[in-house]
């Protein structure tokens, strides 16, 4: 998957998820690209933001094409309310799940962002929006 280069202080973390190759062989439907996307959302919380305070929204669910492959696209909303005794010099995160099917026999592609306030939010769309599969 090609991702975009943009600024410094984004979290980007992509990559084939091997174990999951079987959901996506077993049954070709864009509700199960939909679960593990809903899925790696639900995983990266506790794996990144386990040592702050913070509640996540989810903001959207939605279907969506990659170079021509199924998607989905879970975008959230991480709020800190104690922000500044947690010394983070940002009150909220945008970020955003995207996991493609790429075809039998190979893996899923999984993408997953997170921008702070203080950067621009919207630069998770714009994320999302450019990412295409390497050939």
């Amino acid at each position: 998957m090609h991702i975009p280069r943009f600024g410094q202080r984004f979290g980007v973390f992509h990559g084939d998820v091997e174990f999951q190759i079987i959901l996506i062989e077993a049954v070709k439907t864009l509700d199960h690209v939909q679960l593990i996307a809903v899925g790696v959302a639900d995983a990266v919380e506790p794996a990144y933001y386990s040592g702050l305070q913070h509640r996540r929204s989810i903001e959207s669910r939605s279907a969506m094409q990659v170079s021509g492959h199924q998607a989905w696209v879970v975008t959230f909303l991480m709020t800190y309310p104690d922000a500044a005794s947690e010394g983070l010099a940002w009150t909220s995160e945008a970020g955003a799940v995207v996991v493609v099917d790429r075809g039998a026999g190979r893996a899923p592609a999984v993408f997953y962002t997170s921008v702070p306030d203080d950067l621009g939010t919207s630069d998770v769309a714009a994320l999302v929006s450019s990412l295409r599969l390497d050939r």
